[in-house]
């Protein structure tokens, strides 16, 4: 039995709640020397991106504001990631796909 997109999709949400809450007044030079906050976002920014991926086509399609293959290259970018830069980037990809995805939630309830 797979996994309902829905589940997915609340991943998401909480990913992105956590990262949120972990970054927020926060500069960038602040969040990377706080190794444990770090650590945190990294993972969860995975777990956005590789709940991302199990979102079918026909819903990303039904939203496509949401840059869906950005947010799952936050995915494997988490694992490599070296830069503060990309940290940044897979940031803000997160705060994006969290609002929208909170606004749609009523979504879940479909199909």
């Amino acid at each position: 039995m797979s996994r309902s997109w829905t589940l997915f999709l609340r991943d998401m949400v909480q990913a992105s709640r956590r990262v949120i809450r972990y970054t927020s007044g926060r500069s960038l030079d602040a969040l990377v020397a706080d190794d444990m906050a770090f650590d945190a976002t990294l993972r969860n920014l995975e777990v956005l991106g590789e709940a991302a991926k199990g979102i079918p086509e026909e819903i990303r399609r039904r939203y496509p504001e949401v840059d869906w293959r950005g947010v799952a290259a936050c995915a494997t970018s988490s694992r490599t990631l070296t830069s503060p830069l990309k940290t940044r980037h897979c940031g803000k990809s997160c705060r994006r796909t969290f609002l929208i995805c909170s606004s749609n939630s009523s979504a879940s309830s479909e199909t």
